[in-house]
């Protein structure tokens, strides 16, 4: 995946709720509305930017690791801006 080649990693949470997310998504047939890997690019650059909000307001505390690693909730709010759903899909690990 591209955040490899940029630095970047997800968290073992992370990388379960993409699961989730990847599993649903096939079985709902959303994954075709994307194609090519869209979604996956989709979730990992909003997932970024989601991580950046929370480093900038972790301020001077924020460590290097906190810099390059996307956690759950980075990922799982990238989802919900996707899908609009604020209360997250039933199938998907929120907590």
């Amino acid at each position: 995946m591209h955040a490899e080649h940029t630095g970047d990693v997800f968290d073992p949470e992370a990388a379960r709720v993409l699961e989730e997310i990847f599993t649903q998504a096939e079985r709902d047939g959303t994954i075709n509305e994307f194609g090519n890997g869209r979604l996956a690019q989709y979730l990992y650059e909003r997932a970024c930017l989601h991580r950046d909000v929370r480093v900038v307001r972790l301020g001077e505390s924020a460590t290097a690791s906190d810099l390059t690693t996307l956690t759950r909730n980075d990922v799982r709010n990238a989802y919900q801006e996707l899908t609009g759903d604020r209360s997250g899909k039933p199938d998907l690990p929120m907590n």
